[in-house]
């Protein structure tokens, strides 16, 4: 029997889901039974202790029944309408009362804050789940908190507890913004939920207009950065009575959490751990890095190349593994560089002619992964609409290259290719979740962030870690050829930055899942069991 039952709801995205599911595997292994909501069913087994159900962010249509589904009704309010996230936890909480093992926790990603009150208003605690740094995490909460009037005469604010070297400038603390108010969801917040797209709030025109606004800095659901929604009309009360309180932003959305887990570690990000820590009041637990086992497995086993198609589902894509692997068993060890803007947001056609001018004038062999259907942006990081006509011609581009380039339209084996040998350099926009199995591949990165907590990130990984270089920097307009040009044999020839890695991911990642970690993992269980035990002395007083 298993010691209860924890829920976790990730945010319905890649960089949110996968992190989400290895926490839910590390918890089943100490017998914990897990539910997992998910935007869809995975292809591969789980723990046996874990179940998922199918929570999409998509509209739905009429509620399928297959094994999995959450067994809602129809929608009663329109075609692109169905149950908000609220709801599916409410009636997931609400059908415990009776039933056993008894429900001990939620997990709420932090970009989901708000799924906080249903739980509390129910009487279980829950935890916030942060995907992405500790870093991030630190320097948009100070930022939200400070005023131009803290910048120095150099332009700099050093945050008393954190690096000098991770100091706020003045174009960080004037893009703060309020939280973003989601459709689907009931009340105020960063939120997910099941809504059409058509529904989203308007996204401001690149080149101005009644909704534009300066370019705005990282965020990751705490109210700043580019997805952070233009200032919410007046908001009233129950009939036209005094407005609600003001939405809580940064560390503030977690005031009713328990714990704060984050998908780090203290080897990587002690103080930013601290800092979070003091600043919250209360347990503040890396139980990260968040990568599948078989990742560990490869890292301290005899087998350096790791295989993806065995940890996560194949997407289309117009080249397979086996491909891929051949190419690169082609080539020789370092010399070539893997370009990749994760699965959902891409630069603008106008940057990718410039990227692509760079990579076919430098004669560096490449790999390069393309999304077809990643959010196009603009080079201050506001979303765009598809160029028509399209500027850049992926197919033309990898016809001109010949094989000195491997064009990938789609999915790419994204470990496979951080741990061959023939990889030499990593261009990456700095997802939290590709940052981290760089370093753990001991792979130097070259940094293109293009909005949200990538560009925190990316100053994590250049100027504390020291792992890395910058091609476009923080507010820099749009990148030329010229750049490309530079930062790729720079990237690729520093032996001292590739030595600097190399020692971060023998230390960190060498022995396998840190034991700070699992600690931290078991930590966490304790305080739920204790938050359970002393409901019981109440119950029975």
């Amino acid at each position: 029997m298993s010691n209860g039952e924890i829920i976790i709801a990730p945010l319905p995205f890649s960089g949110h889901t996968f992190p989400a599911t290895v926490l839910a595997t590390q918890l089943a292994s100490r017998n914990y039974q897990i539910t997992l909501l998910l935007p869809s069913l995975p292809s591969s087994p789980l723990h046996p202790l874990i179940r998922t159900l199918q929570c999409s962010a998509a509209p739905p249509g009429p509620p399928p029944t297959h094994t999995g589904q959450l067994p809602f009704g129809p929608a009663d309010s329109g075609p692109h309408q169905g149950p908000s996230t609220n709801d599916i936890l409410a009636q997931l909480i609400d059908n415990h009362e009776t039933s056993s093992p008894p429900l001990l926790c939620v997990i709420v990603d932090v970009m989901a804050s708000q799924l906080i009150q249903v739980c509390t208003e129910r009487g279980v605690p829950a935890a916030s789940l942060f995907t992405s740094s500790a870093c991030v995490t630190a320097l948009e909460h100070t930022a939200i908190h400070s005023q131009e009037t803290d910048i120095g005469p150099d332009g700099l604010f050093i945050v008393p507890g954190l690096p000098e070297e991770m100091a706020l400038t003045t174009f960080n603390i004037s893009c703060v913004s309020p939280p973003m108010q989601m459709p689907g969801l009931e009340g105020p917040g960063p939120m997910f939920g099941t809504f059409p797209p058509t529904s989203m709030p308007p996204m401001p025109p690149p080149g101005g207009g009644p909704h534009a606004r300066p370019p705005p800095l990282p965020g990751h659901g705490l109210g700043t950065g580019p997805y952070a929604p233009l200032p919410p009309p007046p908001r009233q009360g129950p009939s036209g009575g005094p407005p609600p309180p003001p939405l809580a932003m940064g560390l503030g959305q977690t005031d009713d959490a328990i714990a704060l887990l984050i998908n780090t570690c203290s080897d990587l990000e002690l103080p930013f751990l601290d800092y979070i820590a003091k600043e919250a009041k209360k347990p503040v637990l890396a139980v990260g890095p968040l990568l599948p086992s078989q990742f560990w497995s490869s890292v301290t086993g005899s087998t350096s190349v790791i295989h993806d198609e065995s940890i996560r589902p194949k997407h289309d894509s117009t080249h397979s593994e086996h491909d891929v692997l051949n190419w690169l068993d082609s080539r020789p060890s370092r010399s070539v560089v893997y370009v990749s803007f994760g699965s959902t947001n891409t630069p603008s056609d106008v940057e990718l002619v410039e990227l692509a001018a760079g990579l076919e004038q430098s004669n560096w062999a490449f790999i390069w992964s393309i999304q077809s259907s990643a959010m196009k942006h603009d080079p201050a990081g506001l979303p765009i609409d598809q160029e028509e006509p399209s500027l850049f011609d992926p197919d033309d581009f990898a016809k001109r290259v010949g094989d000195r380039g491997l064009v990938i339209r789609g999915w790419a084996p994204q470990l496979l290719i951080l741990s061959h040998e023939s990889t030499g350099g990593f261009l990456t926009h700095c997802g939290w979740n590709s940052t981290v199995e760089a370093l753990g591949c001991g792979m130097p990165m070259l940094t293109w962030p293009i909005h949200g907590d990538q560009i925190y990130n990316a100053r994590l990984v250049t100027k504390w870690l020291k792992v890395g270089h910058v091609l476009k920097s923080e507010g820099q307009g749009a990148i030329k050829r010229e750049q490309v040009l530079q930062g790729i044999p720079k990237l690729m020839t520093d032996d001292e930055i590739r030595q600097r890695v190399k020692a971060t991911s023998k230390d960190v990642f060498g022995k396998g899942f840190p034991s700070s970690s699992a600690d931290a993992v078991d930590n966490f269980l304790d305080l739920v069991d204790a938050k359970r035990r002393k409901c019981q002395v109440k119950l029975l007083c």
